[in-house]
């Protein structure tokens, strides 16, 4: 009761805070606060709902907590995108929400159903190397903080939207007449709005501070995966470690040309959440129920698959993929060692989560990908993927990378073991689905939704076990040792070689690790230089504004400024069916010559508010020669200017 006593007082808490300024004022305390009474503490309940008694123990239910709370969190975050629910209603109401919830387990269903977990097994070296593993998990996303760009720009920019505009709203971040974002009703992007909304804190520093709170719930999510598949902690922290060695430490294609640590970009966004932690999660109660056969879990499928779904509607495909690769595979083989009708049944209960595609696609909008329908009905497609490098990429990594060359050598125990234990099952089954896809032309050019994630070689790494099917030989050990001299040598050989790759990974870290200039501070530092730059636009731009400004500045104007824009630079934050082409070239035009009637014309076409110029460019535009513009700021980096052309088009009244 004690524990359930301070839970239910730090919603009561959580709610006070609704109602004046921010009560606490250290980002770390901050957003770890309300990341878990909006998250953990009310999933941790309700993944307790669909768990048996003692089937679980301590290190599983965090990661259950966070996917459970993403279900539990995801119908509101719907209903406010729906009604365009102000910020701080959602809040109230949702925390609401949680309260009855706590109450309602503690005086209802705890004393009809109780559930606790189970005491965890470990040997000491394995539990000390499992807490060594995510302490400096911890540290590392501590000290390299999130990644200023990349991911960032896309993320931030519908998270800042929200923030700022006060209420929950579906269109673009970019675009103000595209009608919805790339990621329908999203979750992930409601909740670090409500965190912004609540805190003051900027939506960057919240980026900036987040890899820490879900980089040890990646890896706690990494390891009873792998304990799952292989039955033991010590194989499965061994793949753990390898995990932690190649992702890590190595820091495979980092961003920013190895300027940046890879977790800095992967963990703080939400493609991580659905794929680091969702996806094992996932496959771990799909094992579970296959063992089991707990059919409470049949239910807690399409839930965690529709939760999925909202935190990034795109990569939860993946998480569909592997799962049912593995019961294709499972049908083929018809191995004694699984239950093929329990796996159908995961498969099929996981189907309930299409219904987001089947909404996203045949409802909103006929086009096949909704994202970017315009109001006037134009744009979307089918989904074409274009890969230029295929399949350079994909065998430059095969060649190249030890952790990957290792992996496929290791690959050989797989296929011959594939009928033998489930883990050699599932790792010869995923390598092999995701190997013929990727290598397939025809269906490399189907799109980027049935594939897996390849826009970056490190999207691969995490769907592709290669670090499973390293460890995969370990467990091979003792049975091939009592069998067969030849093949024990070999698999000696073979083990020896493994560690030698891990060996090479560390020495070569070391230089690649001091390569990294984006940590927390310096990417704090950057945001506070500039933040008196930064207020001064916010002061004069109203929030909601379409905004003229050249391509080289859209690369982050969106991520700074709750402001739409005519054109974005990078093509990448854009589905690969969106041509933006044409409003490119207007921009272009626009900033070509000196202002003229067909300038105007031009602002008029995008209902334009404001004209941003740099120094440069205002010699070339020759804004005080054009009746339209009028001069709200000059300073030395920009020149704003309101454009009469139109009166201010925006459809967004703050709620809150």
């Amino acid at each position: 009761m004690t524990f359930l006593a301070i839970n239910i007082a730090l919603v009561v808490f959580g709610l006070v805070t609704l109602t004046g300024k921010p009560a606490i004022l250290s980002p770390y305390i901050a957003i770890g606060f309300y990341y878990y009474i909006f998250i953990y503490l009310p999933g941790y309940f309700l993944a307790k709902v669909f768990l048996k008694n003692k089937e679980y123990d301590l290190l599983e239910i965090i990661p259950y907590s966070l996917c459970a709370g993403y279900v539990f969190i995801f119908p509101w975050t719907t209903l406010a995108y729906v009604t365009k629910l102000g910020v701080g209603s959602f809040c109230a109401i949702y925390l609401s929400v949680v309260l009855v919830w706590i109450v309602f387990y503690a005086l209802y269903i705890k004393k009809r159903r109780a559930v606790y977990s189970t005491a965890m097994r470990m040997e000491s070296w394995t539990a000390l190397l499992l807490g060594a593993i995510i302490l400096a998990g911890v540290l590392m996303a501590d000290y390299f903080g999130g990644f200023t760009s990349g991911n960032f720009l896309v993320h931030v920019s519908a998270i800042r939207k929200i923030a700022a505009f006060g209420f929950f709203e579906q269109h673009s971040c970019y675009f103000k007449d595209f009608q919805h974002n790339l990621n329908l009703y999203n979750s992930y992007y409601g909740l670090m709005g409500a965190i912004s909304w609540i805190t003051k804190i900027d939506p960057v520093k919240i980026w900036i501070y987040l890899p820490q709170f879900i980089v040890p719930i990646g890896l706690l999510a990494q390891f009873i995966f792998a304990r799952k598949l292989f039955g033991s902690n010590r194989l499965a922290v061994l793949s753990l470690l390898f995990y932690f060695v190649y992702y890590y430490v190595y820091n495979p294609n980092a961003p920013a040309g190895g300027q940046a640590w890879l977790l800095s970009e992967l963990a703080a966004c939400n493609n991580y959440i659905s794929i680091g932690i969702f996806l094992p999660v996932i496959l771990t109660l799909a094992l579970d129920y296959v063992s089991a056969g707990n059919r409470r879990l049949l239910f807690f499928f399409p839930l965690l698959f529709l939760a999925d779904g909202t935190i990034h509607l795109y990569i939860q495909s993946k998480t569909y993929f592997l799962l049912f690769a593995f019961l294709f595979w499972a049908l083929l083989a018809r191995p004694q060692f699984i239950n093929i009708r329990r796996l159908s049944a995961v498969a099929l209960a996981s189907c309930a989560g299409l219904v987001l595609f089947a909404y996203g696609f045949l409802v909103l909008t006929p086009n096949i990908n909704p994202a970017y329908l315009t109001v006037n009905g134009t744009g979307g497609s089918w989904p074409v993927a274009y890969y230029g490098k295929w399949p350079v990429v994909a065998l430059n990594t095969l060649v190249l990378d030890p952790l990957v060359t290792a992996a496929v050598v290791s690959f050989t125990f797989v296929v011959f073991s594939a009928r033998s234990g489930r883990a050699a099952l599932f790792i010869f089954s995923s390598i092999l689905s995701i190997a013929f896809v990727i290598y397939n032309p025809i269906i490399m050019k189907l799109g980027g939704i049935v594939h897996p994630a390849y826009e970056r070689i490190t999207r691969l790494y995490n769907i592709i076990p290669f670090t499973l099917a390293i460890t995969f030989p370990f467990s091979l050990v003792a049975a091939y040792k009592s069998r067969n001299a030849i093949a024990s040598s070999l698999l000696k050989i073979l083990l020896a070689a493994n560690l030698v790759v891990i060996a090479v990974l560390f020495v070569k870290a070391p230089q690649r690790l001091k390569q990294i200039v984006f940590t927390k501070n310096y990417s704090n530092s950057q945001l506070e230089n500039n933040t008196p730059f930064y207020d001064s636009i916010r002061a004069a731009i109203p929030s909601g504004s379409t905004v003229m400004i050249n391509l080289p500045l859209s690369t982050w104007w969106t991520t700074y400024f709750p402001h739409y824009i005519v054109a974005h630079a990078f093509d990448f934050v854009l589905p690969p069916n969106i041509n933006q082409t044409p409003r490119k070239e207007d921009v272009r035009s626009f900033y070509s010559h000196p202002a003229d009637d067909n300038s105007r014309a031009l602002l008029a076409r995008y209902k334009t508010d404001y004209l941003v110029l740099t120094a440069t460019e205002a010699q070339i535009v020759q804004p005080q020669n054009a009746g339209y513009l009028h001069p709200i700021s000059i300073s030395g980096m920009v020149h704003i200017y309101k454009v009469s052309a139109n009166e201010v088009f925006t459809s967004f009244d703050k709620i809150d």
